[in-house]
């Protein structure tokens, strides 16, 4: 991911100069081509045709043993690739309405759904988990800040939460599975801490209140 730092600025000043769409998509998937090595994805376009009829172009797919996707790779298009959120763009080969309103419908809505989507887009990538997509809870790492830092740790953490072996490994429950389970585990025993010093706390004011009544008043 570190190597990639240097060509992704030099991908946001070819987006700046280019004119042609066609010269726009390219860079853009030079660069995202790089990006899915780095976090041992495949490149692999192809397009995916709805129950609905409707078109949606996949960048790539990793699918389980028996064909049922477990993760789409999929694209924003913009007209201009100024920084927008990617959730309010269209799909490139996509219909023209909004990322999140197909999503919601024929991606994590269709019959054979992923788990997993990795929305690219020139500027962010966004991370979106179906079994929290109702709850509008998703990942968002923004580029220029992530490869501005040049940090090693932030790097670390951009891999450890989106490289395969983290969302679709061959064996096992995956590492985002693993920290939300540890995460629910932590929210439970702070929240049982919590509870104790509560009624601690008011057995002391309650004790308090008594010693009041009886020895002041």
């Amino acid at each position: 991911l570190d190597a990639l730092a240097r060509p992704y600025f030099q991908l946001l000043r070819d987006l700046a100069r280019a004119g042609a769409d066609e010269d726009r998509t390219a860079s853009r998937h030079e660069w995202f081509r790089g990006l899915l090595e780095a976090l041992g994805l495949p490149w692999s376009p192809r397009d995916y045709e709805s129950q609905e009829g409707v078109t949606i172009h996949i960048l790539s797919e990793v699918a389980r043993a028996g064909g049922r996707p477990e993760l789409w790779i999929l694209e924003t298009a913009s007209a201009d690739d100024e920084p927008a959120d990617p959730l309010s763009l269209p799909l490139a080969g996509g219909p023209e309405e909004p990322a999140d309103e197909v999503i919601t419908r024929l991606v994590f809505g269709a019959p054979e759904p992923p788990r997993w989507v990795l929305l690219l887009d020139a500027h962010q990538v966004l991370l979106l988990d179906r079994t929290k997509w109702s709850q509008k809870r998703l990942l968002r790492f923004d580029l220029s800040e992530i490869f501005g830092r040049r940090s090693k740790e932030t790097l670390k953490a951009v891999a450890a939460l989106l490289h395969r072996d983290s969302l679709c490994p061959d064996d096992g429950v995956s590492l985002l599975d693993t920290l939300d389970e540890s995460s629910h585990k932590h929210a439970f025993a702070v929240s049982e801490d919590l509870k104790d010093s509560v009624r601690e706390a008011v057995e002391l004011l309650g004790n308090e209140a008594v010693y009041y009544v009886e020895w002041v008043l």
